[in-house]
């Protein structure tokens, strides 16, 4: 299935595709197309894939007033790496722009971002700040400044996550994103961090905006199991980035250490989590496993466990109880902050 696109550029070819990967966003994509369609400018092409949605028909419902504006492509449930890819090999547009099915743009997005890229001939890719919506306590606060992103964009600030990049928000020059080989399919999650490294290594000049032109969705589920599957996600591309890139001395030692506080803070949530299971020896045993983080929760934590594991059972059990919290999405960076217990 494969209709139509709005183009109002010379020449009949758009200045940007406009990329959206659709996985069970019926109920999203329609506040979605229309944050595309209200942009300022209008020298784009749409196009989304329906990455094996079991709501398909819904979707299709929900596309329905932009149908015929939109390039819609359909391939079996591989990911959203795989289905950027698929429309990477579609698209028009010299430039390519991301934006996730339950993100939205501000009116001016495209304008500011494509005026950076135009004035700017050496940049090869641009993102924008956010704003964060949803059910979380973060509604209201600044993406970047949520994940802690402080550095300027480098290989070697992406590495250590100093230096954050909300994929939404992202513009690029599409010959530098062919020329890496694009998004790694064989990745469910993390897939943007990955091209994101590989580009900033191979010495792609990346801006960002501090403006705040994307609405960032929040969704809700049980954050310790979130936190866990997200580091889990970051552990898991930087151990891909270490065989796929050959990365100096200095590089491969700050590749380690994150990896080092990566898995520490992973054991923390483990902990976490063994104890709303009421599993006080696993969690005693993962907070052994922590080495690369030093604080006093954590010492208090262990000692505590040693000398009176059933009174941390029960006060833990009822301090954080489990249930429903707010988490960022999949994809975005995780682990900024102090692990506490």
């Amino acid at each position: 299935m494969n209709q139509g696109a709005r183009i109002d550029a010379p020449g009949g070819l758009p200045t940007v595709s406009v990329i959206v990967p659709a996985y069970k966003a019926s109920g999203t994509i329609a506040a979605t197309l229309e944050s595309i369609f209200s942009q300022s400018r209008q020298d784009f092409e749409v196009v989304v894939v329906d990455d094996g949605s079991p709501d398909r028909a819904d979707l299709q419902s929900a596309m329905a007033p932009w149908r015929r504006s939109v390039r819609l492509l359909v391939q079996p449930n591989r990911g959203a790496g795989a289905a950027r890819n698929l429309a990477l090999l579609h698209a028009r547009g010299r430039y390519v722009a991301f934006l996730d099915s339950d993100d939205a743009w501000m009116p001016g997005f495209l304008e500011a971002q494509l005026g950076h890229l135009e004035r700017h001939p050496d940049c090869d890719m641009v993102w924008s700040d956010g704003v964060i919506s949803g059910e979380t306590a973060l509604a209201g606060r600044r993406y970047l400044e949520s994940t802690e992103s402080v550095a300027r964009p480098s290989f070697v600030s992406l590495l250590s996550q100093t230096c954050t990049v909300l994929t939404s928000g992202t513009v690029a020059r599409k010959n530098v994103i062919d020329a890496v080989g694009r998004f790694d399919a064989r990745l469910r999650r993390g897939q943007d961090y990955d091209l994101w490294l590989r580009l900033a290594h191979r010495g792609a000049q990346m801006h960002v905006l501090n403006e705040p032109l994307v609405k960032r969705q929040v969704v809700s589920t049980g954050l310790s199991g979130n936190c866990a599957t997200e580091l889990r996600r970051v552990i898991t591309v930087l151990l891909g980035i270490s065989r796929k890139l050959p990365l100096d001395v200095d590089e491969l030692g700050i590749l380690h250490r994150r990896l080092a506080i990566l898995n520490s803070r992973l054991e923390v949530e483990l902990a976490k989590q063994a104890l709303r299971d009421r599993d006080v020896d696993a969690a005693r045993s993962h907070l052994d496993q922590v080495t690369a983080i030093h604080n006093w929760k954590i010492r208090a934590a262990r000692f505590a466990l040693r000398v009176a594991p059933r009174l941390v059972r029960e006060a833990y059990s009822h301090v954080r109880p489990s249930g429903n919290a707010s988490r960022r999405k999949p994809g975005a960076p995780t682990a900024q902050s102090p692990a506490v217990l």
